[in-house]
C-alpha cells in the first residue's frame, strides 16, 4: 500500500520503465492525457501481447493503460484490443480478468501481474485454437459432405420422379391406343353390317356415305344405324352453307322421316399446307361434337364427311366438300319460328331461353 504523501509520479515512472524493459518492442508509450486544468497529466501506454509459442502469431491481445495522478491508490484506466483470431469466449475471459484483478491489487503496482494473467489466458486460448482448427476443418468437411449428399439424393429423387412420370405417360398412351383400337374394331363391325345391307352406290348417284355411322331413334322409337343418305332435296341455300333434306339408306318407301344434310364448298388455296391444317382442325372439332351426350334441347351433328370436291378436271389443288348430317328440327329453326310468330309473351320467351341455356350448359 502506498503511504500517505507518496510521490505517485515517481512510482508510476518506475513501473512504466520496468514494463518497458520487460516487454521492449511490445511496449509503446502513448500520448499523455492532460487534466482539465492542465495541472496534472496521465501517463498512458499500451502493451501488445502475443502467444509464447509463436505458433499463433495471428492472435494478439493489446492492453491499453492510463495512470491517473494518484495511481496506484486509484485504479488505472484499462481496456483491451483483440485481433480477429480471438474467439468470443476467450474475449469474455480476458474482460473478466481486467475487471477483477486490478481491484484485488489496488494500492500497489499491479500492471505486471495483470499483463501476466492476460498472457497466461492468451497462451491457453492459442493452444485451444491450435487444437480446434483441425476439428473445425473436419466439421466444415463433414458439413460439405452432408450438403453434397443431400444434393445427390435430391437429384436422384428428381430422376426417379421423371422416370416414373415417363412410365405413367407410356402406360396412358398405351391405354389410349388400345381404346382407339377397340373403337375402330367396333366401327368396322358396324360398317360391315351396314354395308352388307346397303344398296349399290352406282344405283344411288347422290348418295353420301360417312366414315363413321350414326345411331339415332326415329319418331317411332326404332333404333337406326345410319352411314349413308340419299335423295337430296334443296331446303335453303346461303352464302356459305347449303341445306338439304335427305333420307337414310334403308328407310321404308314413303317414310316421312327426313334428316338434314348441310354442305359447304371450300375452294383451293395457294397455301395448301395451311388449308390442310385448318381442315384437320375442323375434322377434330366435328368428331368431338358427334360424341357429345344427347340433350333434348340440342341438335348436334350425327356424322360428317370431309373429302376432295368432285371435279371433271383432275388437279392437285382441288377444293374440299364438308358434309354434316343432323336431325331435322321438328318445328324448324328458332329464326323461322320467330318470323311466323306474333310477339312472344314474356313467360314463353323465358322458357325458350332456359331451354337454350340448358342445352349450352
Amino acid at each position: 500500500m502506498a503511504p500517505s504523501g507518496t510521490n505517485y509520479a515517481e512510482i508510476q515512472h518506475d513501473e512504466i520503465e520496468a514494463l518497458r524493459s520487460i516487454y521492449m518492442e511490445a511496449f509503446e508509450e502513448e500520448e499523455a492525457k492532460v487534466g482539465a486544468w492542465n495541472t496534472t497529466s496521465d501517463r498512458a501506454f499500451r502493451i501488445t501481447l502475443k502467444p509464447t509459442d509463436r505458433e499463433n502469431d495471428a492472435m494478439t491481445l493489446t492492453v491499453h493503460a492510463s495512470f491517473p495522478a494518484t495511481y496506484p491508490k486509484t485504479l488505472p484506466k484499462l481496456s483491451l484490443g483483440f485481433s480477429e483470431a480471438f474467439r468470443h469466449g476467450s474475449r469474455a475471459e480476458a474482460e473478466d480478468v481486467l475487471k477483477a484483478k486490478p481491484r484485488r491489487l489496488l494500492g500497489s503496482e499491479m500492471m505486471f501481474e495483470v499483463t501476466t494473467s492476460l498472457q497466461d489466458l492468451l497462451d491457453q486460448a492459442a493452444q485451444r485454437r491450435v487444437h480446434d482448427v483441425p476439428a473445425l476443418d473436419q466439421e466444415r468437411a463433414n458439413q460439405q459432405a452432408v450438403v453434397t449428399q443431400q444434393a445427390k439424393e435430391k437429384q436422384e429423387e428428381k430422376r426417379k420422379e421423371k422416370h416414373q412420370a415417363n412410365i405413367e405417360e407410356e402406360q396412358y398412351l398405351a391405354e389410349m391406343v388400345e381404346k382407339q383400337k377397340t373403337r375402330d374394331e367396333r366401327r368396322r363391325e358396324k360398317l360391315q353390317s351396314i354395308t352388307s345391307r346397303a344398296p349399290d352406290p352406282v344405283a344411288v348417284p347422290d348418295m353420301v356415305r360417312f366414315d363413321q355411322p350414326a345411331c339415332i331413334r326415329d319418331p317411332q322409337g326404332n333404333e337406326l344405324v345410319i352411314d349413308s343418305v340419299y335423295g337430296k332435296i334443296l331446303f335453303r341455300e346461303g352464302p356459305v352453307t347449303t341445306i338439304w333434306f335427305v333420307r337414310h339408306i334403308g328407310a321404308p318407301e314413303g317414310s316421312s322421316f327426313f334428316l338434314v344434310l348441310k354442305t359447304c364448298q371450300i375452294p383451293s388455296s395457294s397455301d395448301e399446307a395451311l388449308l390442310k391444317k385448318h381442315i384437320q382442325s375442323l375434322e377434330s372439332k366435328l368428331d368431338e361434337l358427334t360424341h357429345l351426350p344427347v340433350h333434348q334441347n340440342i341438335i348436334h351433328p350425327l356424322a360428317f364427311k370431309i373429302n376432295r370436291s368432285q371435279s371433271s378436271e383432275r388437279s392437285a389443288n382441288q377444293g374440299w366438300t364438308i358434309s354434316v348430317l343432323m336431325q331435322q328440327a321438328g318445328k324448324g329453326s328458332l329464326h323461322d319460328l320467330l318470323e311466323i310468330t306474333s310477339p312472344v309473351e314474356l313467360t314463353v320467351g323465358r322458357a325458350w331461353i332456359i331451354q337454350i341455356l340448358e342445352g349450352l350448359g
